[in-house]
Formats: C-alpha cells, structure tokens, sequence
C-alpha cells in the first residue's frame, strides 16, 4: 500500500510504531523500570520544581503515540477509501470500453467480431456435449432502394427499429448480432432447426407490423428474408456460417 513516490501513509510505518511501543513496554516492564521510575519521582518530586512534568511525562509520550497511530491508520484509510473509488471507476471505464468494443453503434446489436467469437465457443460446447446448435440469418429485402430513394438517415431508422426487433424475437439463451450491412444474424444454442425456423417466422411476422415513415406523407412497411441452418458435428464454423447465410440467400430469390 505504500508508495515511494508520495506523502500516503502505509501499514508498515504503523506496524513499525505499534511495534516499538510494545517492546518498549516489555522492556521496562521486564527492567522493573515504572517501580523505579515511582521511586525517582517519590525522591526527586521536587526537582527543578518540575513534579507534574516528572509524573505526567510518560503517559503524555504514551498519548502521543496513541494519537500519532490514530491519525496515521485515519489517512490509511482515507488512502485505501481513495484507491478504492479509483479501482471502481477504472473497472466501470473497462467494462464500458468493453461493451462499445463488442457492440455495433447503429443497431445497439452485437458486432460481427463478437459474432464469430461466441459462434466459437458455443460450436465448442456442441462438440463436447453433442447438443443442437443453430443460426437464423436475416436480411432486409430491398433496403438499398428504401436507403436510395430516402436518404442514408432513414436508412440507418430502419437498421435501428428491425434490429430492435430481432432482438426483441430472440430467448433467454439467444443472442442477436449486426452481421454487416443490412443484414444480421442470431445464434440459437440448443435448438433444432425446427425451432430455429419457428424464430425466424416470429421475426418475419414482428418485421411486417413495423411502419417507416420517411416523409409526412409516406408510410412504408418492410420484410425480411430469413434462412436458418443447424450445425452438423464436425462441419466447422465457416461451413455452418455458409449454409445458414446460403439458405437466406435462397430465401431472398424466391421472393424477388
């Protein structure tokens, strides 16, 4: 807790004064000094006319101590109160670098960088516990048209509101993430493509309510085209992120 380079107190410097006040006492108590120091007083009371001095003079050392310990553990602790306050608010900056880090600025989803990061692990738990694993893959059906006609802002409104959306569709244990683009993804730990499928009817169906409104005197509607894929043991993460988006992809020309 001490520091070289500054005035902040430290354990060993109160150790060091609890430490010497305790021999110091040993020792006269071992050398029978406070019977002979009430001798000296008994026979020189009178010295110099300093009695009281004489009498009171240790136990104002001892006092002095006592204080100078007290006020030494006081600014120990407002030290340890200080470098607290400064851990806390160096975690807190940490975890909110942390979050901006993994997180895509537009949508408030996940970014694709943390996508293949926990693609990863949840592939890995897969593999040793040999438990469903799937992706939704989601893309906006003619948004360069929409982001064309009305402008890069609006466009960025539709990003925002269909991303909310996904999230919204997502479970406990699923996460959304902002793939790239006008496109995104969702990975599904334990589940079949059948339910993978189901996720990706209820976003199809949230995505169809939403309403754009560009200009006053325009409300646009939007859909999305969806594919789902379940991860085959033993593929790998770039074969299982293909089909998925490969099956959205045919999806998307169906409907063109």
């Amino acid at each position: 807790m001490s520091d070289t380079n500054t005035k902040s107190p430290s354990v060993r410097n109160i150790l060091w004064v609890i430490f010497f006040s305790l021999l110091g006492t040993v020792i006269m108590g071992y050398l029978d000094a406070y019977e002979n120091l009430h001798r000296f007083i008994s026979a020189y009371s009178e010295f110099f006319g300093l009695k009281e001095f004489i009498v009171f003079a240790p136990a104002f050392i001892a006092m002095g101590f006592v204080l100078y310990s007290a006020k030494q553990i006081k600014e120990l602790e407002a030290e340890i109160i200080k470098r607290r306050e400064t851990e806390d608010a160096l975690l807190e900056s940490e975890k909110k670098f942390r979050k901006l880090s993994i997180t895509d600025e537009l949508t408030g989803l996940f970014n694709s960088r943390y996508f293949f990061d926990e693609l990863k692990i949840e592939i890995e738990r897969t593999e040793r516990y040999a438990k469903p694993l799937s992706l939704v893959f989601v893309d906006i059906n003619h948004f360069k048209n929409y982001n064309d006609k009305y402008g890069h802002l609006e466009g960025d409104q539709v990003l925002r509101k269909i991303g909310q959306t996904i999230q919204s569709c997502m479970r406990g244990p699923d996460s959304a993430y902002r793939y790239g683009g006008d496109e995104f993804v969702g990975i599904l730990p334990e589940t079949h493509q059948q339910g993978a499928a189901k996720v990706g009817e209820r976003i199809s169906k949230a995505v169809e309510t939403l309403k754009f409104i560009p200009n006053p005197t325009t409300e646009v509607s939007m859909t999305v085209s969806v594919g789902v894929a379940e991860y085959t043991l033993g593929e790998g993460e770039e074969t299982f992120v293909k089909r998925a988006d490969m099956n959205m992809y045919t999806t998307k020309m169906k409907g063109r």
